[in-house]
């Protein structure tokens, strides 16, 4: 949601959680954060760490902290950025348009190649 700062916490079987870390290729768990990993906006929690009392302190901390809560919107939005798809000139467009011209050009291709045979 727009404007609510988060804090992430997982927590798992110890035998997933070492498998996590042995084939993970990064050393985040959210989207954010491993899309950005220089800002990693989010505030992870993971395994052992993923407490009660630090995911309390964690939250705390980004609501009450105006300079935290607002440099992560910030970043959530340059995170989005990266997620919004653009037109051939490099303009934004609206998810479902992209959405459905990648249809239409998937349906024309199709019709192209089935009017060849």
């Amino acid at each position: 949601a727009h404007g609510v700062p988060q804090v992430v916490a997982y927590r798992a079987h110890f035998v997933t959680e070492w498998l996590a870390r042995a084939l993970a290729k990064t050393p985040h768990a959210s989207l954010p954060n491993i899309a950005l990993p220089t800002v990693a906006p989010v505030s992870e929690l993971l395994g052992p760490r993923a407490t009660p009392a630090a995911l309390a302190d964690a939250a705390a901390r980004v609501l009450r902290d105006e300079s935290a809560r607002r440099a992560q919107i910030e970043a959530r939005d340059a995170f989005l950025d990266v997620l919004t798809p653009r037109d051939a000139s490099g303009a934004k467009v609206a998810p479902s348009l992209a959405m459905a011209r990648a249809a239409l050009d998937a349906v024309e291709a199709k019709r192209r190649e089935r009017a060849k045979s």
